[in-house]
């Protein structure tokens, strides 16, 4: 390739195996992997998919959380759903409701 950078990356080999593994599944190696994954953040200007902060809460913080929910559950009016398909399909019938 002309006029091209070298980018060198250290990384575990044991996590270098199981994305080589992925990506090969995928019909790729994995530099063509990281070169789609620049490219795609060059072209959209940000990341390519969403970064989620893991909120670390603290034990007091757990517990509340958890009497908040137990209150939630002996209070009559809240409404229960047998699983979650049931939950997002109740909650896609209300969208707009705020508007």
């Amino acid at each position: 390739m002309a006029n091209t950078a070298l980018l060198q990356v250290r990384i575990d080999p044991a996590t270098k195996q199981a994305v080589d593994k992925i990506f090969a599944s995928e019909g790729l190696d994995t530099p063509t992997a990281i070169r789609m994954f620049l490219t795609r953040t060059k072209r959209d200007g940000e990341f390519p998919y969403e970064l989620r902060h893991v909120h670390h809460y603290s034990q007091a913080r757990l517990d509340q959380l958890e009497k908040e929910a137990e209150e939630a559950l002996r209070d009559s009016n809240t409404k229960v759903y047998k699983d979650a398909d049931e939950w997002y399909a109740d909650v896609l019938s209300r969208e707009g409701d705020d508007e």
